[in-house]
């Protein structure tokens, strides 16, 4: 955003887009509108396709209940909001702290960055484990979680084109979702971990953007995947119904992201992972999807820093 935009209110901000005034402007608008109509059409379109040739599996309810899922939730919070504590307050780079120079000579980054993802790392880790523990402490098998019903291949490939179906309405999702905002006066703010990430890019960080990129396309997705639809959208799908299951964990998905630009298009993407995981009874499946989607935000990303 230049000098001039920040300037601006939300709302001026949009109107500065429309390249037409008047009833052309309008007429913008609203084929702009149809077209991004059009797109959530073909995505719903091409995802009712690929549904339809998707093998059905029903897998077991879960036995654990509702105090687990929250003690392992808040658990999973809490750690997150001790490694951000220990990174922004206790690691600082000083001279007293014996650390910093060691890893920032070893891995040739700042320390905080370190800490903060091996942090996150280690938070994820736990958090996966205390989740693969729990069907044995309530004498069910890994498939109670969608592990061991399909193969990684199979979920992967289906994953990866539920991805593709979902590009053009999801550009779409995102278009009138930042557009209703500015109308609502509100200025959309990115999530942190995209401006920290372009941050990298701009500054030619390419060790510390490797680490951001390994974080979130492969330690990310499955955690959350486990967290968000293994563990609570099958506890909700049993406690209440799959649609309001669908529901609730996809609003919890998209509040956690931190951002409200991000949250819709976000929470439909985690009512889309748990239609997957219902539909086949593959956590593979969600896991490829997630993976692919995290890897094309990141591209999108890189390639719109560079261009910059």
């Amino acid at each position: 955003m230049n000098e001039r935009d920040s300037e601006l209110s939300p709302r001026e901000q949009l109107l500065d887009l429309i390249p037409f005034e008047g009833p052309a402007g309008v007429a913008y608008l609203i084929l702009q509108g149809a077209l991004a109509l059009g797109a959530i059409a073909l995505t719903l379109f091409l995802l009712r396709c690929l549904f339809a040739r998707v093998k059905r599996t029903r897998i077991p309810p879960p036995n654990w209940g509702g105090p687990e899922v929250l003690y392992i939730m808040v658990g999973w919070l809490l750690l997150q909001v001790f490694i951000g504590t220990l990174t922004t307050r206790v690691m600082q780079p000083l001279p007293v702290n014996p650390l910093s120079p060691v890893l920032e000579i070893y891995f040739q980054l700042p320390t905080r960055t370190i800490i903060g993802l091996m942090g996150g790392a280690i938070a994820g880790l736990l958090t996966a484990g205390a989740i693969l523990l729990l069907p044995k402490l309530h004498g069910q098998a890994l498939q109670v979680l969608g592990l061991g019903t399909g193969s990684l291949f199979q979920g992967g490939v289906v994953g990866t084109l539920a991805w593709l179906s979902a590009i053009p309405g999801g550009f779409a999702i995102v278009m009138l979702w930042s557009i209703s905002l500015l109308l609502l006066g509100v200025e959309p703010d990115p999530q942190p971990v995209t401006e920290f990430f372009v941050d990298t890019i701009t500054s030619g960080s390419w060790s510390t953007s490797i680490l951001i990129i390994i974080f979130g396309v492969v330690i990310a997705p499955v955690v959350e995947e486990l967290l968000f639809r293994a563990l609570l959208f099958r506890w909700l799908e049993k406690r209440f119904n799959t649609s309001v299951g669908v529901v609730l964990s996809a609003i919890m998905f998209g509040a956690i992201h931190g951002s409200l630009l991000a949250f819709l298009p976000i929470a439909l993407l985690g009512a889309l992972l748990a239609v997957l995981l219902h539909r086949t009874g593959n956590l593979w499946t969600c896991i490829g999807l997630h993976v692919t989607f995290n890897a094309g935000q990141f591209f999108l990303m890189w390639l719109t820093a560079s261009l910059s």
